[in-house]
């Protein structure tokens, strides 16, 4: 046992004395040099990357700011000019809404007596939710398809929807459209 302990460090040892020679040759043989801004302006280059002095890019920044504080410029004027159109709008909008008393129940009786006829809609076999609400559209009963075929779905109509001519009214609601079309 004895032998192969000895064998052992003795291998240690030489390996530790051929280390510290190579390591002695070479550490001469490497020399550190300085960088200097030429070399890593170059180096850089070559990798793609752009090299600006600070003055230049103290350039840039401040042209930047000014193209930013130009543009914000813009948009409050873009902003002001909406604004006055804005109020010139209601302005006019004011100036109409001043019509006379007469003029005014004279137009609220007329659309009243557009939303009070009826209207006779016809349903045939095979249509869909969405051609009865097309055929509401088209006789002004109701406003929006979407909302019509939403409120039939989930309030259970669109399975019930019977085939014939229906009376309706452009002023009813949906919950009236409904027991109308299923009954």
């Amino acid at each position: 046992m004895r032998t192969t302990l000895r064998s052992f460090s003795l291998g240690l040892l030489t390996t530790a004395i051929v280390l510290g020679i190579i390591y002695t040759q070479s550490s001469g043989s490497t020399e550190k040099t300085d960088l200097t801004i030429e070399d890593a302006s170059t180096f850089l280059e070559n990798e793609g990357f752009h090299v600006v002095t600070k003055t230049e890019w103290t350039d840039l920044n401040e042209q930047l700011n000014s193209n930013q504080q130009e543009e914000n410029n813009t948009q409050q004027q873009e902003k002001q000019t909406e604004s006055n159109e804005e109020k010139q709008a209601t302005e006019d909008q004011e100036q109409t809404e001043e019509k006379p008393e007469q003029q005014q129940t004279e137009e609220k009786q007329q659309e009243e007596k557009k939303e009070a006829q009826p209207v006779e809609i016809e349903i045939a076999s095979g249509m869909t939710t969405y051609d009865v609400a097309d055929l509401l559209i088209d006789e002004k009963v109701i406003k929006d398809k979407m909302e019509f075929i939403t409120y039939l779905e989930d309030n259970d109509y669109a399975k019930y929807i019977q085939i014939g001519t229906f009376q309706l009214k452009s002023g009813m609601s949906l919950y009236e459209i409904a027991e109308v079309l299923t009954n």
